[in-house]
């Protein structure tokens, strides 16, 4: 037999086979399509508490607005705790003087008590005024540090660009230690808390990569991933509460935003998905074609999880079957 006539046999049909295997398709398990709803929160939020007293000065940040970066959100009025600090300052001034003083005392009755011309007791006196003196300046130091950590508190810090959810304080309020001033949030990064159940979390955690629709604010899909997964569950619906985290920056970057994460579970109703095009319909019943001709009867279920397809039901059909498309 000629070479090339046995090269065209071959051609021809591998040219068949592959024909047959576009014709044909083997049934699988069908997947349940499940969509779910959460809204955007801020990453972070906390309460700005004030550690003093005074009467506010100013605000730097409305709500909505965003922490400028100075870090200051408020300053309140420290008029009189600056005044105590010029009084210490004060108080130590006098008292380095008295050290100064008692040490050149003390040196001259050292001088006096080798010449005999005075008493031990009058040494001891000088002395003990010294060292009383010198703890005297030691506290006032003290004191100082104290006045000046308390100064640094009267200017409220907060994280530079977070922003302000809820404000409590106008200019020129008196504010009380321990009041909570401001609320504010951490918006540049926006997490979606849901509620799952063990077969939706495993599915989650299957994804290699998770994306999600924003479906009250644009179209298209942005990317996600998962930032904590409590390790408790919710008693009422005995679920676990799982946050995400988009990873792109939006430009209405702000919580309650409605947010669509489609999941792809086993379907439970020993369903199977086909092709449309692979269904045939006669006499108001449903039936695919096998390969020998033979059709079975089945029950359609609805859509399936991908475009074009449908989800089926059959005693006659098992995963692995192979039926003509059309």
């Amino acid at each position: 037999m000629p070479l090339v006539f046995v090269l065209f046999i071959i051609l021809f049909a591998f040219s068949a086979s592959s024909h047959a295997d576009a014709d044909t398709f083997r049934i699988q398990t069908a997947k349940q399509l499940v969509a779910l709803y959460g809204f955007t929160r801020a990453a972070r939020t906390m309460p700005l508490i004030s550690e003093v007293s005074g009467k506010v000065l100013k605000v730097n940040s409305d709500i909505g607005e965003a922490i400028p970066e100075s870090g200051v959100f408020t300053c309140l009025d420290d008029t009189f705790t600056q005044l105590d600090k010029q009084a210490n300052q004060i108080e130590q001034k006098r008292l380095r003087t008295d050290v100064a003083y008692y040490q050149k005392e003390t040196q001259r009755q050292q001088k006096l008590i080798k010449r005999k011309s005075t008493s031990q007791s009058d040494l001891d006196a000088m002395q003990r005024l010294l060292t009383n003196t010198r703890q005297q300046l030691k506290v006032l130091k003290i004191e100082q540090k104290r006045l000046q950590e308390r100064l640094s508190r009267f200017c409220i810090q907060a994280p530079t660009g977070w922003r302000v959810i809820s404000r409590h304080i106008e200019p020129g309020q008196w504010v009380s230690t321990g009041q909570t001033l401001a609320t504010i949030g951490d918006f540049q990064r926006l997490h979606i808390p849901l509620l799952l159940s063990p077969q939706e979390l495993a599915a989650l955690q299957q994804q290699a990569q998770i994306q999600v629709t924003l479906a009250d604010v644009r179209q298209g899909l942005v990317q996600a991933k998962i930032a904590r997964i409590a390790p408790d569950f919710d008693e009422q619906t005995r679920k676990t509460r799982v946050e995400l985290v988009l990873s792109e920056s939006l430009a209405m970057s702000r919580g309650g935003l409605r947010v669509r994460l489609q999941l792809e579970l086993d379907d439970h109703s020993k369903a199977f998905v086909v092709p449309d095009s692979a269904l045939q319909t006669r006499y108001d019943t449903s039936m695919l074609q096998r390969e020998n001709g033979q059709t079975v009867s089945v029950v359609i279920l609805g859509q399936g999880a991908v475009t074009n397809t449908s989800r089926i039901v059959s005693p006659e059909i098992h995963a692995g079957d192979v039926f003509m498309r059309e």
